[in-house]
């Protein structure tokens, strides 16, 4: 991988880091710590989770129409600024709650204006060689976003969640600016120019319908993943009524597996090829997220915690990664972002549908049986796109 291509992929990663690691998933670990210091309400708190998804959806959907009046590199420069500032609008407090969505629901659109434009935008500078390699340095990005608010987690309660926001939002800013200093020293070039299409048969016609069943079981998995990404801490915390410690080992063993999951997930698909390692990441995943319903044991949820973690970053790269499989270099920004809409959706639903149980019964044992199901739903579609694949 030259320099040309691994300067995409560093600018894609610390995208990624930004998109999921920072500007959704630093929101769940301050979730407690904003319901105990009463800035907002149990209930608003969780709403304003789902005013993150909404502005999720609303990104994937704008996303590629825009890329059709501006530059991937001019996207991604306003996306990594205004996400970085809408973590620093957070931190005035006692605001009408309308700033708080408005500002919550710019961290979605621009998460996901990151999520859909810059992973395609990178991989399309990379040789075909070192596309698995790249995708796998690229979706870490999420992993060691996840990381860094684990270890400022203990710090939160001293520090004050002002201080917290500031923080965040200035780490934010700092990676932008890095982001920002990358692209201007990146030339400018045609990237269809520089596609070169991983699919097996570029003369045959792609196997659309198999990429449909990848598309619908990453729609399940928008869904599945919620209970740990969004609530996990509130559930150890507010529903175990465990200690901000031990809390924090759970958040961290979280971020940990973030952090380390793509390389574990990448030996899978050496082994196994990208569909197959798909679908056996969904029921693992399935499993994982099920592990509370049976036992709360810390050693138990240490278990779930880390390997729900590993797997965030690994069924998005194995996803995106298994429609660059199927429908090449060439397709896949527009399927991508098909699948990152769809995600979107079925996000935005599951969060509304699960912020609704948690309020109204505060019943989590509902919203793990959820989310299994619905990773196991995604696992079976995942497996019938590696049946029709091998069957063709």
């Amino acid at each position: 991988m030259g320099n040309f291509a691994l300067r995409s992929v560093i600018i894609a990663s610390l995208s990624t880091l930004l998109a999921l690691g920072l500007f959704r998933f630093a929101y769940s670990a301050l979730l407690p710590l904003l319901i105990a210091a009463q800035w907002f309400r149990a209930d608003t708190a969780l709403y304003l989770s789902a005013a993150n998804l909404c502005g999720y959806l609303m990104g994937a959907l704008s996303a590629n129409p825009l890329n059709r009046r501006f530059s991937h590199a001019q996207l991604i420069t306003i996306a990594a600024l205004l996400g970085s500032a809408s973590l620093l609008a957070c931190a005035a407090p006692h605001l009408p709650i309308a700033w708080y969505v408005w500002w919550r629901m710019v961290a979605g659109i621009t998460g996901a204006w990151l999520m859909v434009l810059a992973p395609s935008w990178a991989l399309r500078q990379v040789p075909v060689a070192a596309k698995n390699t790249a995708s796998a340095l690229i979706f870490a990005g999420i992993g060691f976003g996840v990381l860094l608010s684990a270890f400022l987690l203990p710090y939160m309660p001293s520090l004050g969640l002002k201080l917290t926001w500031l923080i965040l939002g200035s780490g934010s800013l700092l990676l932008s600016l890095l982001i920002i200093v990358l692209l201007l020293k990146h030339p400018q070039t045609n990237t269809q120019s520089n596609t070169r299409k991983t699919h097996h048969a570029t003369q045959t016609k792609p196997p659309y319908a198999t990429a449909v069943f990848i598309i619908l079981a990453y729609g399940c998995f928008g869904m599945g993943y919620l209970p740990h990404a969004l609530f996990w801490v509130d559930y150890l915390a507010r529903d175990l009524a465990w200690d901000l410690y031990t809390v924090d080992t759970q958040w961290l063993l979280y971020g940990l597996g973030a952090a380390v999951g793509n390389g574990l997930g990448f030996v899978l698909v050496k082994h196994c090829g990208w569909l197959k390692a798909n679908s056996i990441c969904f029921i693992l995943y399935a499993i994982a997220i099920a592990l509370p319903l049976f036992n709360q044991q810390a050693s138990v949820l240490a278990l779930s915690s880390f390997v729900t973690g590993a797997l965030v970053p690994v069924m998005v790269a194995m996803s995106s990664g298994c429609l660059l499989l199927l429908l090449g270099s060439d397709l896949h920004q527009r399927f991508w972002g098909y699948a990152t809409a769809f995600f979107s959706v079925c996000q935005f639903g599951g969060g509304l549908l699960m912020s609704h149980i948690l309020t109204s019964s505060h019943h989590y044992p509902y919203v793990f049986g959820l989310g299994s199901a619905l990773l196991f739903a995604g696992g079976l579609l995942s497996s019938r796109s590696w049946w029709q694949q091998k069957h063709g």
